[in-house]
């Protein structure tokens, strides 16, 4: 009885040796490594204005080559814009500016029906003709440097060039320089960014109607003074209107006038958008 009691005992004292052992061990014995990491940022500025001028585009007056000491007005509305053979105008004058910390390109948009005086005329045993006096020329000017990117166009080649798609200015934040599309291809390539400047370029729009100044009548001669008969027929009762040809002849040559094709208005409408490079 007694061997059991002991046996029971030991065997108790056992268990309560191992049971320590573990608290022991648990408490006393572990590896912990502990490690942390934060950061922070804020949105990457944009800033980015676009400035844009068109007062001088169009005038209601115009002077031609000066007289003794002064320039005398050759062409004079009653207060509205108008363009006639002679007369010139640039204007848009578009550039950016600000602080931008992301690349970005500007686009030109030529919105809605934009117009320009115009008519069609078919010579004998020829095709229907566009006759579109006002041409244009866009160019680019950094200080006292201008650059001619497009000349000499009508109004579709201005249209297809300024069409909202096509890169027109573009800036880098890599090298922090403007580019300009001097090829007028619709993007920047890489002659065209051997260059660059620290200050954004500015875009013009020049528009000239070219006066005829040679001896005898030509062909324009008639055509532009069908446009400015036209022009006055606006807004005069049908008996007082100067009657408008069906057809000329120039230097013996005949041509037909298509009259529902005549147009003497002249309206531009831009939109010029700024747009982050992804």
């Amino acid at each position: 009885m007694e061997k059991n009691v002991s046996l029971r005992t030991a065997s108790g004292l056992f268990i309560l040796v191992l049971l320590t052992t573990c608290i022991i061990g648990a408490t006393f014995a572990k590896y912990t490594t502990t490690g942390t990491a934060a950061d922070t940022a804020r949105v990457a500025k944009w800033g980015v204005t676009i400035s844009v001028s068109t007062d001088s585009l169009f005038k209601n007056t115009y002077s031609g080559n000066a007289t003794g000491y002064e320039a005398k007005a050759t062409v004079k509305s009653n207060g509205t814009h108008v363009v006639a053979p002679g007369t010139d105008g640039e204007g848009l004058n578009v550039s950016s500016a600000g602080v931008p910390e992301v690349s970005y390109k500007m686009t030109i948009k030529l919105n809605d029906t934009p117009a320009m005086p115009s008519l069609m005329y078919t010579p004998d045993a020829g095709s229907a003709t566009p006759y579109e006096p006002v041409k244009f020329s866009v160019t680019s000017t950094v200080g006292d440097a201008t650059t001619v990117i497009k000349g000499d166009m009508d109004l579709a080649a201005l249209i297809k060039l300024f069409d909202g798609d096509n890169t027109i200015i573009e800036y880098d934040i890599d090298t922090n320089k403007y580019y300009v599309d001097t090829s007028g291809d619709g993007s920047i390539d890489g002659a065209e960014k051997n260059g660059g400047t620290n200050t954004c370029p500015s875009i013009q729009i020049k528009w000239d109607w070219k006066y005829e100044g040679a001896t005898g009548t030509t062909l324009n001669d008639e055509l532009d003074t069908i446009l400015g008969n036209s022009a006055a027929n606006v807004g005069v009762s049908s008996s007082d209107q100067i009657a408008i040809p069906e057809s000329i002849t120039v230097n013996g040559l005949n041509y037909s006038i298509t009259k529902g094709s005549i147009n003497t208005d002249a309206s531009l409408d831009w939109t010029i958008t700024a747009t982050q490079i992804d």
